[in-house]
């Protein structure tokens, strides 16, 4: 069973308002919103693990609650062991650094609720650009998760950009040069690339690299956006398109 601190990914020294931060951040990645369309199995896994982090917030957020659990976690751990006095002089031989059970669990979990936030992020995604574009025949782009363009003829006079999505672990600097790299090397049509992932690097480093990518050869006609999937909050640059934002209101449910 993982402790409250664990489930909130905090350390146990965490003052109140860190741990607020944490549990708003990963409460947000169950919220109903975000997996009514996955399957029962992983709803379920949503629902409990939203169930758990409200439960280790409550006790959490509260000083005596807190501490009464604090203490009961003390009481569990078992007394520490005199360490053995050395009988030789050689150095003691370190054991292989190999992963216990608990990391390679942890490990799966974390590994298992990135997948959900990714699928659920998707899906939200591809269903805020249906309903924006009314369709997403557009042939996939290889590389991106969603393509879409808007429907017309041959003399359609709609001007908003093709609509690209991918979805990455980490939103960084060298995570956005691929995405525009490859966004530009695949059509000549104006592209707007939404880059979501459940973590964002510092907004200075996304903007020094967006200034590098504009300058790049057939890079004028791409924009990459990128989003934080857990809340839908985005650095949007000045110049999107009012499709942009459109999109995004709609991720946010104001639409």
């Amino acid at each position: 069973m993982k402790s409250h601190y664990e489930l909130l990914e905090v350390d146990p020294a965490a003052d109140p308002a860190a741990i607020k931060h944490a549990f708003r951040q990963q409460i947000a990645r169950y919220h109903p919103d975000k997996v009514q369309h996955l399957g029962r199995d992983l709803q379920e896994m949503a629902a409990e693990r939203t169930a758990a982090l409200t439960e280790a917030y409550r006790v959490l957020s509260n000083p005596a609650t807190r501490e009464a659990y604090d203490q009961s976690l003390g009481a569990k751990a078992p007394p520490a062991a005199e360490p053995p006095q050395p009988v030789a002089a050689e150095p003691p031989v370190e054991p292989p650094d190999t992963p216990g059970p608990r990391a390679a669990s942890d490990s799966q979990e974390r590994s298992r609720r990135d997948d959900l936030l990714r699928r659920a992020a998707i899906s939200r995604f591809r269903q805020a650009i249906v309903a924006e574009y009314g369709s997403v025949d557009d042939p996939g782009q290889r590389g991106f998760d969603v393509t879409a363009s808007p429907r017309g003829g041959l003399f359609s006079r709609d001007r908003r950009p093709r609509i690209l999505a991918r979805f990455v672990d980490h939103v960084d600097g060298e995570s956005l040069a691929d995405a525009w790299r490859q966004a530009a090397a695949s059509s000549e049509k104006d592209s707007c690339v939404f880059l979501m992932g459940s973590r964002l690097a510092a907004a200075r480093e996304l903007a020094e690299a967006t200034a590098r990518q504009r300058g790049a050869p057939r890079a004028a006609h791409v924009m990459v956006v990128p989003v934080d999937a857990s809340d839908w909050q985005a650095l949007v640059p000045s110049s999107a398109p009012p499709v942009v934002r459109a999109v995004l209101d709609r991720l946010r449910g104001g639409r």
